[in-house]
Parts: structure tokens; sequence; C-alpha cells
């Protein structure tokens, strides 16, 4: 059985790279991929997409999950 913590960087920094940089920090090597830049990522316009998709495999870091916004309604 393999265990691989992760969790919503978006808690310790609101842009892609500071969350990146926590995670690395953290020595985790997955993240649940929330908000960007101020944005959900189901969000992000194509180019940002794009962008997130190339830092995230230039910082080997990858997504185990995308988090919904479902319970932040209110």
């Amino acid at each position: 059985m393999v265990v691989r913590l992760s969790g919503f960087a978006d808690e310790a920094a609101d842009d892609l790279e500071g969350q990146i940089e926590v995670t690395r920090d953290l020595g985790w090597r997955s993240i649940e991929l929330r908000s960007v830049w101020g944005a959900n990522v189901l969000d992000l316009s194509d180019s940002d997409f794009s962008r997130a998709r190339a830092l995230l495999a230039a910082s080997g870091i990858g997504v185990n999950a995308v988090g919904s916004t479902i319970a932040n309604w209110g």
C-alpha cells in the first residue's frame, strides 16, 4: 500500500508558483488543485490552464484531484 500526502495548496499561496514551493518544502509530490491566480482551476482560461500545466510538469508536482468549490457557495 502506498500512501501519498497532498492538500489544497491554495490555502498556503494564491499563485501556483507559491503553491508548488510549499508543496515541495513539505516533501509532497502532488496537490489537490483548486484555485490558482485567484480563480478556480475549472474557470481558468486556456492559456492560464496551459501555463499551470507547464509549471506543474516542470516542477515534478502532480495533481491527484481537482478541488470543487461546491461547499463554498455561501
